[in-house]
């Protein structure tokens, strides 16, 4: 699922719409709107396995038009599965996503996409 800059409109995104590389996070300049059918709480992909939780960083994409994205998952299992069973993550309440936004701006938020083997990232501890 893929949730634009309306946070309720959903497309369909293949993994190949992103782009692996180096992310650039920008502001989406308007309050962010989640939608009614997201999930409680979700987790989401980080840069390395910490001890703080104030230390966690998420782990921003970029989509090949330049957008920035913030991975999330519905379920532990779906981020295991997506991203490697060695992805550092966080589980957070969905309504913590803004307070993200505001720290990390995002312009999408992309739920549960799988990550080609080939392109995960390789997360240091």
């Amino acid at each position: 699922m893929l949730l634009g800059s309306d946070w309720g409109t959903e497309q369909s995104l293949d993994a190949s719409d992103l782009s692996w590389g180096s992310t650039s996070p920008r502001s989406m300049g308007e309050k962010m709107r989640l939608p009614d059918n997201i999930p409680p709480v979700v987790y989401v992909p980080c840069t390395a396995h910490v001890s703080i939780v104030e230390q966690a960083v998420v782990d921003l994409r970029t989509t090949r038009d330049g957008r920035s994205a913030l991975l999330a998952y519905s379920a532990l299992d779906r981020l295991h599965a997506c991203c490697g069973d060695d992805q550092p993550w966080m589980v957070l309440p969905t309504t913590a996503l803004s307070k993200i936004n505001e720290s990390h701006p995002f312009d999408l938020l992309l739920m549960d996409v799988m990550i080609p083997q080939h392109e995960r990232r390789r997360v240091h501890q």
